[in-house]
């Protein structure tokens, strides 16, 4: 069986970006907002937080927090990396 991708060259791109800039295995804060955001439509800081201590064994930073949230945001890319 084939599937047919829908997806035009800009959100091909995206996925690109959140494959290889966000969701690559380095930091497990920003996988688990982007879970819960497409669970949930909402995330509470406090229960990313609390999570990641029970399962991960680690205390989350309120800066990590910020940093994953403006990765999301993509407020790290610049105009050309979007244009490559």
């Amino acid at each position: 069986m084939e599937l047919e991708s829908t997806l035009d060259k800009e959100h091909i791109k995206l996925l690109e970006l959140f494959a290889n800039e966000i969701n690559n295995t380095k930091r497990i804060e920003e996988c688990l907002i982007l879970k819960t955001l497409l669970l949930s439509n909402t995330v509470q800081i406090e229960d990313i937080k609390s999570n990641i201590k029970t399962v991960y064994g680690y205390l989350v930073s309120n800066e990590t927090i910020d940093s994953c949230i403006n990765n999301l945001n993509f407020k790290f890319v610049t105009e050309n990396k979007m244009d490559n």
